[in-house]
């Protein structure tokens, strides 16, 4: 697994709400997407909670992961937060999200994946995951709200696959709406650590 990811500010600011992180627990892989609400150094404040949260839960899978990133960012204000848990042996992808994040599957097929409507921080119910099985060389790709809801990777994207940076800043040049911070990581599943 390769993963890659870009964020950009909102205009004006300092700080940036939205971020990203990835980890590994024995063989599984775990990325997370976290938008705090609004922008600026609370939108950050939130984020960076939900990543510590994030970093310091033991092995479970995403839904129970945004349940405790629900209780650990009481404080802030918030966040729309989107988690996926990537089994190599298996080719399994488990992927939940709550909030105005997005998800999708790009490669030999193409899957959205919707997020449930809520806030992180403030009582979720218990998301449902979608579990998926993907190929060598498929594109996870994430994304927040201050990107298009029609994020799309073309084929000439998808050359670049290999290179997931490069794939996430094209991403966020391409589709960033200039109306919030925006944040993209994208993950080659199937690929090699360089």
């Amino acid at each position: 697994m390769i993963v890659g990811g870009a964020t950009r500010s909102f205009r004006g600011e300092t700080w940036c709400g939205d971020a990203w992180a990835c980890r590994r627990i024995d063989t599984v892989e775990q990325v997370a997407l976290v938008d705090g609400l609004g922008h600026g150094r609370e939108a950050a404040a939130a984020a960076e909670a939900a990543l510590a949260s994030f970093a310091t839960t033991d092995r479970a899978g995403p839904d129970r992961i945004l349940c405790r990133m629900d209780e650990a960012i009481r404080t802030t204000r918030g966040a729309a937060v989107v988690v996926a848990s990537i089994e190599p042996a298996t080719r399994r992808l488990v992927v939940a999200g709550i909030g105005n994040v997005r998800a999708a599957l790009f490669g030999r097929r193409r899957v959205h994946i919707e997020s449930v409507p809520g806030i992180v921080g403030t009582g979720i119910r218990t998301p449902r995951p979608l579990e998926l099985h993907w190929t060598d060389r498929d594109l996870l790709v994430l994304w927040s709200d201050g990107v298009a809801a029609g994020l799309d990777v073309d084929r000439s994207l998808l050359r670049l696959k290999h290179q997931p940076d490069a794939v996430a800043r094209r991403l966020l040049d391409e589709f960033a709406t200039g109306t919030d911070d925006a944040a993209v990581v994208c993950t080659l599943l199937g690929g090699t650590s360089s």
